[in-house]
């Protein structure tokens, strides 16, 4: 198994005024169109969230261990609980995301890597990316620190950055604020 897809859910949301996952695009929960991108993808899914409004869901939900730190809590919780090679990391705000991106990415798996991040017109996305299991030591020293910036991560790691510039912008956009949904 080359990896498990973990989704960050659950986090603030301080900008949405909602938990963002649970926000309803085209009728149904955003954290809903990213786990329909990654059915085809046959690999475990989990939620990583502390929040129990994800329990309906058909997915093992996991606890951040390291609470309201953001998202380099949630890839600690998926390194610390994955069983494989790797975790395929999402979030739960990017609902355009697609499969075909995904697979582009898990094509390009290397295991001497740290990390797999795509990048779309010079913007690196690193909440969309394969974390090796390897990584979770130098996350764990990262947070001891105090520096919870996963851009700090990804510059300090073996980064591979895959130009997805091919792709859509559309399927990199975040949905932060009721302005970012779209209109109907």
């Amino acid at each position: 198994m080359k990896c498990e897809i973990y989704i960050l859910a659950g986090g603030k949301s301080s900008r949405m005024k909602q938990e963002k996952g649970l926000v309803e695009l085209n009728q149904k929960p955003m954290i809903l169109h990213v786990i329909d991108a990654c059915q085809s993808l046959n690999y475990p899914i989990h939620i990583v969230t502390n929040d129990h409004h994800y329990q309906h869901l058909p997915y093992p939900s996991i606890a951040d261990h390291h609470k309201n730190i953001g998202p380099i809590g949630g890839l600690h919780a998926a390194l610390e609980h994955c069983e494989s090679e790797g975790v395929l990391l999402l979030s739960c705000d990017i609902p355009f995301i697609q499969p075909e991106v995904l697979t582009y990415l898990l094509n390009e798996i290397n295991p001497s890597l740290n990390a797999i991040i795509p990048t779309h017109n010079n913007r690196i996305h690193p909440l969309i990316g394969w974390y090796n299991k390897s990584t979770q030591t130098i996350v764990n020293t990262q947070i001891s620190s105090g520096n919870y910036r996963m851009t700090d991560l990804i510059n300090q790691i073996d980064t591979q950055l895959i130009d997805c510039s091919d792709f859509p912008a559309s399927y990199f956009k975040n949905i932060n604020t009721p302005e970012d949904l779209p209109k109907s």
